[in-house]
């Protein structure tokens, strides 16, 4: 029996250019929701943030902390991750197909 463990973003942050697997949200039908599993490698960056708190549009590529108020955007096939989005390790994955 092939068994696969996933995480969420909000239990395991994967690091800046590790290579995983997610699962996207796919198109359900008939009232079911359904799911693909994706291929991507972690994209970081740093967004800016408005005296407001509102996010403005201006991002940075990722390196370093930036001057100014930016929040960390992690992003799946570059868009942003959210806390519930699941992935594992490429390699871990592979592994387990293998296996």
């Amino acid at each position: 029996m092939l068994t696969l463990v996933f995480r969420t973003v909000a239990e395991k942050v994967p690091r800046h250019g590790q290579q995983i697997i997610y699962l996207a949200k796919g198109n359900g039908c008939f009232g079911y929701s359904s799911f693909e599993p994706k291929e991507c490698d972690v994209e970081y960056s740093w967004v800016e943030i408005s005296k407001d708190g509102y996010e403005t549009g201006n991002s940075i590529c990722w390196g370093g902390r930036p001057l100014g108020n930016y929040k960390l955007c992690i992003a799946f096939d570059g868009i942003e991750a959210e806390p519930d989005q699941l992935w594992m390790d490429f390699d871990t994955f592979s592994d387990a197909i293998r296996s």
